[in-house]
C-alpha cells in the first residue's frame, strides 16, 4: 500500500514539475550604454515565438526556458540577442546606432539662414528600421558612419550647432583612415567569398602560386568591375569567367617583378 502511495505522489510531483518548467518565465531589465532604462523595447523569444515590451522602467517578463534565445529590438538601437541562463534574470545593454544624415547639396545659398534652412529638406526615411514583426533583418555590416564635411560640418553650422567629434575626425585624418579601413574590409570579404567557392587548384592551374591567390583576387576585383557586380549577384560562374580575363594581365605583372 505504501509503495502505491509513493508511486502516486511521485507521479503527481513529476506532472507538477513538468508543468512548472513548461511555464517558466524570465524577467530582466534593458538599459542604454549610459545606464538609463529603455522602454518599449520588443522582447522576442525565438523558441516559442512569444513577445512582450519593456515597461517605463525598462523591465520585462516573458515566457521562456533555459538556453532559449531572446532578441531585443528597438528603433535607433542595434539588435541584441541573449540566451536565458540559470538565474532567469537578465540585464541587457542596448547600443545606440549611429545617426546618418542624407547628403545635402548646398547650391545657390542666399546667405539668409532662415531661408536656406527651409529650402533644405532632409529625407530621414532611411533612419526608420523595419517594423517590429518578430525577426527583423539588419541590412549590411553595422559600422560607425564616416563623417563628411557637408553632413557633419556645413549642415550643423547652418542650424547653429557643431559636431565636435566629427570635426576632430575630419581634421585629424581619422575619417580618411576609417574610409580606407572599410574599403579594405569590404575587399577582403569579397576575396573570402570567392575563395570559399573556388578551389586553390583552379588558380595553381593557371600558374598563380597559392601564396599569391589573395593578392591576385584583390587585383582582379579592383581592376575588373564585372567581378564586383557578379559577386553582388551571387553568380560564381560569371566570376570564374571574369577571373580568366584578369589572369594574363596579373601574370605579366608578376613576371615583371
Amino acid at each position: 500500500m505504501k509503495n502505491k502511495y509513493l508511486i502516486f505522489f511521485c507521479f503527481i510531483f513529476l506532472c507538477i514539475a513538468k508543468t512548472v518548467y513548461a511555464q517558466s518565465f524570465v524577467n530582466g531589465t534593458v538599459l542604454s550604454e549610459d545606464g538609463f532604462s529603455i522602454s518599449n523595447v520588443l522582447v522576442y523569444n525565438i523558441a516559442n515565438q512569444k513577445k512582450t515590451y519593456t515597461d517605463s522602467e525598462g523591465k520585462f517578463n516573458i515566457e521562456g526556458n533555459i538556453s532559449e534565445e531572446l532578441r531585443f529590438i528597438k528603433d535607433g538601437y542595434e539588435r541584441k540577442s541573449e540566451k536565458i541562463g540559470n538565474s532567469f534574470a537578465l540585464k541587457v545593454l542596448l547600443i545606440k546606432m549611429p545617426f546618418e544624415i542624407e547628403e545635402v547639396r548646398l547650391n545657390n545659398l542666399s546667405g539668409n539662414l532662415l531661408t536656406d534652412s527651409k529650402r533644405m529638406k532632409i529625407d530621414n526615411s532611411k533612419e526608420k528600421l523595419e517594423k517590429d514583426i518578430g525577426l527583423p533583418k539588419l541590412k549590411g555590416v553595422q559600422r560607425e558612419r564616416v563623417p563628411t564635411v557637408s553632413n557633419d560640418v556645413i549642415v550643423p553650422l547652418l542650424f547653429g550647432s557643431i559636431k565636435v567629434d566629427a570635426l576632430y575626425k575630419l581634421i585629424s585624418g581619422d575619417a580618411r583612415r576609417m574610409k580606407s579601413l572599410y574599403k579594405y574590409q569590404d575587399l577582403q570579404e569579397k576575396v573570402k567569398w570567392i575563395r570559399e567557392r573556388i578551389e586553390n587548384d583552379y588558380f595553381v592551374r593557371y600558374k598563380i602560386p597559392e601564396e599569391k591567390i589573395g593578392e591576385f583576387l584583390e587585383f582582379a576585383i579592383q581592376t575588373n568591375p564585372n567581378i564586383l557586380s557578379s559577386i553582388k549577384s551571387n553568380k560564381i560562374e560569371t566570376v570564374r569567367f571574369e577571373l580568366n580575363n584578369s589572369i594574363d594581365l596579373y601574370s605579366s605583372r608578376l613576371n615583371k617583378k
